[in-house]
């Protein structure tokens, strides 16, 4: 929420752990939790997997990683991103269980300076898009002002988002969100204030049968603003099937904004 005396909150924690860049550190959450059934394995005889489409498989477990994502009126913000205590022991008969966390911190405080030119980019938005009501507001900023900190959980062979739970492919998911304290910064006119996350986590247990060997995560950030994302990314992130020929299609990652411009500030790796 953009408005007096409020910047940005946890505002949902819905679709993914998506997290508002910059002063306004937390916003709606983008885990790939969605409704839908996980894709099928295709063969590699006739499509390409994801580490054949160029996606970087980089990420080690414990290892600490810089990626961006944009604030209006501050360009690409950085944070840390880490996936940590990894996991994968033995679930009920015939099935896996991987347990991680992720961890997003803001690099970066900005200067009063540098809050002011946020705010001088938000009103410019605001009153580009004739808002008055606090909900204009909270559209305004989430989809004008900020990128998003994600982390996926992919098919290895589809490139397909896999959903919170399918029961009927197997795959269960549970996340516990936390965050850390919250700094509040207040415009040199007092007016508006911006709330900053010490970090935000995401504790994450994923029940797989124990031949699936396609789960795949992946942790980065966008690099423009959401009002930009594509269909295929609404595709892949909404699981918005498309049907081809009598077929449900969805978008693969590969087709995503997320990957054909910020590849490099993304880093995945393979479950098994």
């Amino acid at each position: 929420m953009f408005g007096k005396r409020i910047v940005a909150l946890v505002t949902s924690i819905a679709l993914a752990v998506s997290l508002c860049p910059g002063a306004a550190f937390a916003s709606e959450l983008q885990a790939g939790s969605a409704t839908g059934q996980v894709a099928q394995a295709v063969s590699a005889q006739t499509a390409k997997n994801l580490k054949q489409r160029g996606v970087k498989f980089d990420l080690v477990n414990g290892k600490t990683y810089t990626v961006k994502s944009y604030l209006g009126g501050y360009g690409n913000y950085a944070y840390s991103a880490k996936l940590s205590g990894l996991k994968v022991t033995s679930a009920d008969p015939g099935y896996k269980k991987a347990t991680f966390t992720v961890t997003f911190k803001p690099k970066e405080t900005l200067t009063e300076a540098q809050r002011q030119k946020v705010l001088k980019a938000f009103k410019k938005a605001y009153y580009y898009q004739g808002g008055a009501s606090g909900n204009e507001r909270e559209v305004v900023w989430s989809y004008w002002m900020r990128g998003a900190l994600s982390y996926w959980l992919v098919d290895y062979k589809t490139g397909k988002l896999i959903v919170g739970s399918d029961n009927a492919a197997g795959i269960k998911r549970k996340t516990k969100l936390s965050h850390g304290d919250v700094k509040t910064y207040a415009t040199s006119d007092g007016k508006w204030s911006m709330n900053q996350f010490e970090y935000i986590r995401m504790k994450e247990t994923v029940t797989f049968p124990e031949d699936y060997e396609n789960l795949c995560v992946g942790i980065g950030g966008e690099t423009q603003p959401r009002i930009m994302r594509t269909k295929y990314d609404e595709n892949f992130e909404g699981r918005y099937f498309k049907y081809v020929a009598g077929k449900a299609h969805t978008a693969r990652w590969w087709q995503t904004s997320y990957f054909k411009k910020a590849n490099d500030n993304f880093h995945f790796m393979r479950i098994r």
